[in-house]
C-alpha cells in the first residue's frame, strides 16, 4: 500500500511539473517582431549610411522608425506588434522602396535596391 501511494505521489508530482511548465512558458513567449533591411546599389554592393524609414498606417495611428545602415548595408528594427511596413530608403540623390511583413516573434528580412 505504501509503495502504491509513493508511485502515485511521484506520478502526480511529475504531472504537476509538466503542466506548470507548459502553462508558464506561454507567458514568456517572445512577441517582438524584427525587421532586417539590407540596402544595395544597382550593382549589388551594400550601401552604408543609407537612411531607412519603415512606416505602417494602422487605424488611428502611424507607426514608424528611421535608422541608418551599417558598414554592411544592413539595419534592424524591432517592433512590439506584427504589421506590414512600407520601406523607403534614401542615400544622397538615390532612393528605393519596398515592403516587409513582420510576424509575431519572428525576424523577417528584405533587400531594397537604390537607384
Amino acid at each position: 500500500m505504501k509503495q502504491t501511494f509513493t508511485k502515485l505521489f511521484f506520478c502526480l508530482a511529475i504531472f504537476g511539473l509538466v503542466v506548470f511548465g507548459l502553462g508558464t512558458s506561454s507567458c514568456t513567449q517572445n512577441t517582438n517582431c524584427t525587421a532586417v533591411i539590407t540596402v544595395k546599389d544597382v550593382t549589388g554592393n551594400p550601401v552604408a549610411q543609407a537612411t531607412v524609414k519603415l512606416y505602417a498606417n494602422i487605424p488611428n495611428a502611424t507607426v514608424s522608425s528611421t535608422t541608418l545602415t551599417d558598414g554592411s548595408g544592413t539595419t534592424s528594427v524591432t517592433f512590439p506588434n506584427p504589421a506590414i511596413f512600407d520601406i523607403k530608403v534614401t542615400y544622397g540623390s538615390k532612393s528605393g522602396t519596398g515592403i516587409i511583413q513582420l510576424d509575431i516573434g519572428q525576424t523577417n528580412s528584405a533587400t531594397v535596391i537604390i537607384q
